[in-house]
């Protein structure tokens, strides 16, 4: 695995790790259950990690919002040294686009984590709503401009699907706070669209997966790994 590779798998493991400390270290509540003094996977949304204060009337400790931030920012590199890396395999003008809208997600992502939504919530949101924004453009314009199908192209379009609908979703759908349902499902697919994103990345960006896909390449790799059939 080369540098960039590294970097990308890095940046990735740091969300992970300073996400799930932070997550573990959360001491207050959510929207709906206020009597719960700890962190609710399908009930808190990312962005309370964030908060200056908790749904409990608590102060939010310093430690549990700096690692939200920096979580944040390690994805938005992750997401900038991914698509650059990506952006060698589209056409030019793509390119272009491409690392544009990148620098775009990257800078909303990192603004979530900076803006505590319980301080700024309209600035916070809108954040939220650029880096949905970015991200999709990032994804449609990548997954459908490879010049090559491969296995990553075939992973990556079935991801970009899942964002190119997540804002009809945030559109159309009842908003979290019109009841525990509506909320548990934002929550949910929040969460399938952040470490959805995160997956795809690490796997897409393995070696093994930029292998064109054809008959030819496939036969020649099983006639590898079984040799003796040649005999």
């Amino acid at each position: 695995m080369n540098r960039h590779f590294a970097s990308i798998y890095i940046s990735c493991t740091i969300f992970l790790v300073f996400s799930t400390i932070a997550i573990v270290s959360y001491q207050g509540s959510n929207a709906f259950i206020s009597s719960i003094h700890s962190y609710q996977f399908t009930q808190n949304f990312l962005s309370d990690l964030g908060i200056t204060h908790t749904y409990a009337h608590t102060v939010n400790p310093l430690i549990v919002r700096i690692l939200f931030a920096a979580s944040l920012i390690s994805a938005g590199c992750a997401g900038v040294l991914f698509f650059k890396q990506k952006s060698k395999e589209v056409s030019l003008q793509a390119k272009s686009k491409l690392t544009w809208y990148s620098y775009g997600f990257a800078l909303c992502v990192t603004s979530i984590g900076l803006i505590p939504d319980d301080l700024y919530t309209w600035p916070h949101r809108i954040a939220l709503l650029g880096s949905v924004f970015f991200l999709a453009l990032s994804c449609g314009t990548l997954a459908f401009n490879l010049a090559r199908p491969t296995i990553f192209g075939r992973i990556f379009r079935i991801f970009t699907l899942l964002i190119l609908m997540y804002p009809f979703w945030l559109i159309f759908a009842p908003l979290p706070e019109t009841g525990i349902a509506a909320h548990t499902a934002h929550v949910i697919l929040q969460k399938c669209i952040v470490y959805g994103f995160l997956l795809t990345v690490m796997l897409c960006t393995a070696p093994k997966l930029q292998t064109p896909l054809s008959l030819h390449n496939l036969s020649s790799h099983k006639k590898n790994e079984n040799p003796e059939i040649l005999s």
